[in-house]
């Protein structure tokens, strides 16, 4: 679990467009081929809030 500030979350998806009270989660990965990862997520019916991206 972590905990973010409104202000960092907003910088960390790069949007103001923030709802609270909904059923809305993340998921994080780590993974060592990261291309070949973002290829398999294709295959699945997927919502994104933003497009895939890397963080450090």
């Amino acid at each position: 679990m972590s905990l973010q500030t409104l202000e960092t979350y907003k910088d960390f998806i790069d949007t103001d467009e923030i709802y609270f009270g909904g059923n809305n989660f993340e998921i994080y990965f780590e993974e060592d081929d990261f291309y070949n990862f973002i290829d398999k997520l294709q295959n699945y019916d997927i919502e994104y809030v933003h497009p895939v991206k890397e963080h450090s």
